[in-house]
């Protein structure tokens, strides 16, 4: 049986004894993550038998990544505010989840290549070598931006 994020609408696929994706767990409030780490019991995702404390931290963390989504949709317009209309229709491109990966790819790809570039500690065959990789990086990201 495939195991899944538990936020709704959410098919993507993680280890039992996860709660969400890594997407998702990374919207929850810190003092969340640390109430359902606090009533994990280990083995419980394999007897199904957690602590209520676990269920309502559980249950405290999906629904405030449900309400930081529903917040931004409101925030772009896409869903109303209560007993309005949108401010935009669904005309609007929303990022899928895989776009915002891949728009956090090139970021984090974008930093390396400049740490790359700019460490000029290392000895100079090192830094050369360092600048091929860089020059190689840059040519992907520049790939994975263009598709």
């Amino acid at each position: 049986m495939k195991h899944t994020c538990h936020v709704p609408d959410c098919d993507t696929p993680v280890t039992p004894k996860t709660l969400m994706c890594a997407y998702h767990w990374r919207q929850v409030p810190a003092l969340l993550k640390q109430a359902v780490w606090e009533h994990y019991r280990s083995g419980q995702e394999r007897d199904k038998s957690p602590s209520r404390e676990y269920i309502r931290a559980e249950r405290a963390a999906i629904d405030s990544v449900r309400a930081k989504e529903k917040a931004l949709m409101h925030k772009k317009g896409i869903i109303a505010p209560e007993g309005g209309e949108p401010v935009v229709h669904l005309n609007i491109p929303v990022p899928t989840k895989e776009e915002v990966e891949k728009i956090e790819r090139i970021r984090q790809s974008r930093i390396l290549i400049a740490v790359m570039r700019a460490n000029r500690d290392f000895p100079e065959i090192l830094y050369a070598k360092m600048g091929e990789a860089a020059d190689m990086l840059e040519i992907w990201v520049n790939e994975l931006e263009a598709e």
